[in-house]
């Protein structure tokens, strides 16, 4: 049993950084819901319950808190999914949290106001140079590689 806490804690402590916001949704068709994807883009899987994902919209705040035994693959992705009854201004800041409370990831000020299928996400995958330029608004590709003009 401690042999399998403490590979938790390795697993969770050595590759959290590799974690990233790689897509979102803000403003999804009528009858669907916000939704964030993460990226792990290690070569290690990463623990990621007791994370939670923000997205703060003014004075709207909505948060997803991942579950207990939430586990992102290694060049893996995850999805977030926020709440059909969700009602801001499809826009907003998205934070990735850890469980320590520590803002891993953050986004730019994004607006997807059309309520379809578009998003806004990083390509190539995880690419993160903490620039605004890193974000691009395209056609979803929810828990699957991003892509621009049909290349992968």
């Amino acid at each position: 049993m401690r042999a399998v806490i403490i590979m938790i804690a390795l697993l969770s402590c050595c590759s959290a950084a590799d974690v990233l916001l790689n897509e979102v949704e803000l403003g999804p068709p009528a009858g669907s819901s916000d939704w964030v994807e993460l990226y792990n883009s290690g070569n290690e899987s990463v623990v990621i319950g007791g994370w939670c994902v923000r997205i703060l919209d003014g004075s709207w705040i909505g948060e997803i808190c991942l579950p207990d035994n939430a586990l992102i693959e290694p060049h893996g992705f995850y999805v977030a999914l926020g709440r059909k009854e969700w009602m801001h201004n499809n826009s907003g800041v998205v934070q990735l949290i850890d469980d320590a409370g520590n803002i891993v990831d953050e986004s730019p000020f994004r607006t997807d106001a059309l309520a379809n299928d578009m998003t806004w996400g990083r390509y190539p995958d995880g690419h993160d140079r903490d620039t605004a330029g890193d974000w691009g608004y395209m056609m979803g590709t929810m828990g699957s590689p991003n892509m621009i003009s049909g290349k992968a």
